[in-house]
């Protein structure tokens, strides 16, 4: 294979990974808010911090990995990373991960 071949290759499976990344972190707040219920504002403004973050670091993979060129298969694999992870581990992580938290909550809480 050509050496251009293998580097679009390795850009496309960092973009992948980084959707996998990216969605792992929007699991944590998703965890959080099982945990700790709050209103629409704080979800909100966790969104838009979220998102800002995430918008950083895609752009800062794309001009370490790319030299800042924008490329179709860039979204293509972050969106199929995220997809991947979501519909595969994603939703049972969230799942447990509240559950077990929630639980030691309220194990201290009634301690206390």
């Amino acid at each position: 294979m050509s050496e251009q071949i293998v580097e679009e290759s390795r850009f496309l499976l960092y973009c992948f990974l980084s959707g996998i990344v990216i969605t792992m972190v929007y699991d944590v707040f998703r965890i959080f808010r099982r945990v700790f219920r709050h209103g629409n504002f704080w979800i909100a403004l966790e969104d838009i911090f979220f998102w800002t973050g995430a918008g950083i670091f895609l752009f800062y993979m794309l001009y370490k990995t790319n030299n800042g060129i924008i490329r179709w298969f860039l979204i293509a694999g972050v969106a199929l990373g995220m997809l991947v992870y979501k519909y595969s581990i994603g939703e049972y992580i969230v799942e447990i991960m509240s559950t077990i938290l929630k639980n030691i909550l309220d194990m201290v809480c009634r301690c206390l």
